[in-house]
């Protein structure tokens, strides 16, 4: 193989790879609500009341024009929290709900909120989110909120 076919199989193999990766972004694009949602903590502190766990209110706000759906247990938000731990971010707690609850997604309309509340039984360092989609056919992406608070 000459130096010029070389250059057009190069060429045509990173053409193929760009195609490809242009694809799967825009497929991706239409469950993943990027920045379509935000969330807003009621403060950066929390105290608990032992053996009582600290609540933390949150809203969470379709910003965008589409609508989009949260995960839910009934008529709550449902979040896992990580704590900071040793300089990086570590599962904390994850969220259950119980079988007879409705588990479907939760549609949120453009400009709507809703404001729901989730526990933390320890002190320390940590950041709440939710999972969306922008199709409820398609999973959770769990990146909403990352909101960063503090329990003491």
């Amino acid at each position: 193989m000459g130096k010029d076919q070389l250059m057009g199989a190069s060429l045509r193999a990173l053409f193929a790879c760009g195609a490809f990766g242009l694809c799967v972004s825009a497929c991706q694009a239409g469950t993943e609500p990027s920045g379509a949602v935000r969330m807003e903590l009621s403060g950066t502190v929390f105290q608990r009341a032992t053996p009582d766990p600290a609540i933390v209110t949150f809203t969470v706000s379709n910003v965008s024009t589409q609508r989009v759906y949260l995960s839910r247990c009934g008529s709550r938000i449902m979040t896992a929290i990580d704590q900071y731990v040793s300089g990086q971010w570590s599962d904390y707690s994850t969220d259950g709900c119980a079988a007879d609850q409705d588990m479907s997604p939760l549609p949120l309309e453009p400009g709507a909120s809703l404001t729901s509340a989730r526990g933390v039984n320890d002190a320390g360092v940590f950041r709440l989110r939710a999972g969306a989609t922008g199709d409820p056919e398609q999973p959770y992406v769990w990146n909403v909120g990352l909101v960063r608070f503090e329990v003491r």
